[in-house]
């Protein structure tokens, strides 16, 4: 299941897909370092952005309000939180019994969290607040994402792009390891419809960067997005079963 991370309405989406797939394995994308740091410093980081984005509203002759709604500021704030994937993987794994897996790989996540002092500075909350909003709209975000999974977008397909730098190093890696999890993860367990939930672009597929769907041999109609209602991708309540193969087991 793609989502689009910042998308508002994406837990209400996320519950509602789940009550239709029925999975009795939920594999999300969230590391267990990314877990526990934000159950230990989420309400501190929360604090610290809230002070430090009135001081930039403030610099910057803007509403406190307005502030937070710009969409680059939501983005952060939610990337703070827990995320809403986990959120609803959680209370549904609960409510119905089935285990909850993290396949995230955690030196990745330390890595963006390493961020954060500076993503939530003043100066650069001034900078972003300053910038006009380039942040296409979330359903214009599914839109793009529909076209990527298709193949139907070559000219900017993300796989293509700087294929040796040291983030896609980064991000290789980070794929491989989640693709071990998740074929570790179905060679265990006795599950006959397991479900991946995080953000599509592990679900895009190009010849230069691994993705889980290329890592796994996923078929296009294997992967869904988010934003499309259940009823009109003709999805059954026992969706086809992701089969590990040797390459992510090893």
């Amino acid at each position: 299941m793609g989502t689009v991370h910042s998308d508002p309405d994406g837990f209400r989406r996320l519950t509602r897909w789940l009550e239709v797939l029925q999975p009795d394995l939920i594999l999300v994308e969230l590391s267990p370092y990314g877990r526990l740091f934000r159950r230990r410093r989420q309400r501190e980081y929360q604090k610290s952005l809230a002070e430090n984005l009135r001081r930039a509203a403030q610099l910057t002759g803007i509403t406190l309000r307005h502030a937070f709604e710009h969409p680059e500021i939501d983005a952060i704030r939610r990337q703070i939180c827990y995320p809403f994937e986990y959120r609803a993987a959680r209370s549904f794994a609960a409510l119905r019994k089935i285990p909850l897996a993290l396949v995230d790989h955690s030196p990745f996540s330390m890595r963006c969290i390493l961020q954060w002092p500076t993503l939530i500075a003043v100066d650069n909350l001034v900078h972003l607040l300053r910038m006009p909003v380039s942040r296409p709209p979330i359903e214009k975000q599914y839109r793009q994402a529909q076209e990527w999974l298709q193949g139907r977008d070559p000219t900017r397909s993300y796989q293509d792009l700087n294929p040796l730098d040291e983030e896609t190093l980064h991000w290789d890696r980070r794929e491989r390891y989640m693709a071990d999890q998740i074929g570790f993860r179905l060679r265990a367990g006795r599950t006959l419809r397991p479900l991946f939930v995080g953000g599509w672009l592990h679900l895009a597929s190009g010849p230069k960067r691994a993705t889980l769907r290329s890592l796994l041999l996923l078929a296009r109609t294997q992967c869904l997005l988010l934003s499309k209602p259940p009823g009109s991708c003709g999805v059954s309540p026992a969706p086809p079963t992701i089969v590990p193969t040797d390459h992510c087991g090893g």
